[in-house]
């Protein structure tokens, strides 16, 4: 919810110029007829657009996640592409992140059902193993985009290495871990 709030703040001008824009002719004139609007009442209609303009942009603009935007930005600074291939790898980025954002509600609403454990963790390896293959061909596709100069600096500063797996994982034991327990001597 913050950064929806953070995201309409920072276009709430934006859409005020957009409000005002359509009805400031008509507030210009004075319209004080007795049948047709006040200004004081064009201005509130104004003001209200100017509001619900503003949540339109906001969730229009949100189809993309803050890292993903800051991944492509990335791509734009490091390799440095022309704007023609810059819009295509911006338009293959975004193609499957409806889909993306599917699967993630698709998780969120199956953790909450009441379906038994077994199921819901079959069905969340399916939705994890679908959310890894949207990513891997979306990447492979933007790596055919490129030049071989551009696929190494891409593949060294533009996607981060998996970290290495640490010795205390969440499926730790520490009782039959040979390294936290040091054989008696």
């Amino acid at each position: 919810m913050m950064p929806y709030i953070a995201h309409s703040i920072l276009l709430l001008p934006e859409a005020c110029n957009r409000a005002l824009w359509v009805l400031g002719p008509a507030l210009e004139n004075g319209a004080s007829d007795r049948f047709g609007p006040s200004p004081s009442r064009l201005l509130r209609v104004a003001l209200l657009l100017c509001f619900l303009t503003t949540g339109s942009l906001a969730s229009s603009a949100q189809n993309i996640q803050p890292t993903d935007s800051l991944f492509l930005d990335k791509i734009r600074t490091e390799l440095q592409l022309p704007s023609a291939l810059q819009d295509q790898i911006d338009s293959i980025y975004k193609m499957p992140i409806a889909r993306l954002q599917q699967i993630d509600k698709e998780m969120n609403r199956l953790a909450r059902t009441d379906i038994p454990q077994t199921e819901k963790d079959a069905r969340f390896v399916e939705l994890r193993a679908e959310k890894k293959a949207l990513k891997e061909d979306r990447d492979l596709s933007i790596l055919r985009l490129l030049t071989p100069e551009q696929q190494e600096i891409y593949s060294t500063k533009v996607v981060p290495a998996k970290p290495a797996v640490l010795h205390m994982g969440s499926n730790h034991d520490r009782a039959s871990c040979t390294v936290c327990v040091k054989p008696q001597q």
